[in-house]
């Protein structure tokens, strides 16, 4: 069973996250025991991070995928390069912030692509940017974590993996 069948939904990469918590609370409400809501909480979960859902969309689609493995495409690479030079460069939180908002612009430009290339069927290029969306989803991550940390933005240390 996949993560969609779990909350009653159909498998579709663009999901109104309204519907995905309605489907979820419907499932928790009729679950019968520990292990069925451990199952539809964790099927929540997938499905409401865009690196899990693409990954699983792409598994549907019999192209399994790992989201750890290396990005080829080197214009991505150097544009995400530059782009953690400017975080590791922020002066204070004001400028982390700015730049949290411009990476979930980034992934939010790369959740699109990845939708456009499953209705064109180019399940290829839906994998290479799965992989994408997974490595700004760390980055993200990591900015927070940063934000979170303390206000010195001197102390800013993103896990050195993503490149």
């Amino acid at each position: 069973m996949s993560a969609f069948e779990d909350l009653g939904l159909e498998p579709n990469y663009e999901l109104d996250p309204l519907v995905l918590e309605q489907a979820k609370n419907t499932q928790l409400a009729s679950a019968s025991g520990d292990a069925e809501i451990e199952r539809v909480l964790s099927s929540f979960n997938t499905l409401k991070r865009a690196d899990l859902r693409a990954q699983l969309m792409l598994e549907l689609l019999g192209q399994p995928i790992n989201l750890n493995n290396s990005i080829g495409d080197l214009s991505f690479l150097g544009q995400a390069l530059e782009f953690r030079e400017v975080i590791e460069e922020s002066a204070d939180l004001d400028e982390l912030n700015a730049n949290l908002l411009s990476a979930r612009d980034w992934l939010s430009a790369l959740e699109d692509e990845f939708a456009r290339e499953l209705r064109r069927a180019d399940i290829t290029e839906a994998a290479q940017t799965a992989q994408k969306i997974a490595f700004m989803i760390k980055l993200i991550d990591d900015i927070k974590h940063e934000i979170d940390q303390d206000d010195d933005p001197d102390s800013i240390e993103l896990d050195p993996d993503l490149f």
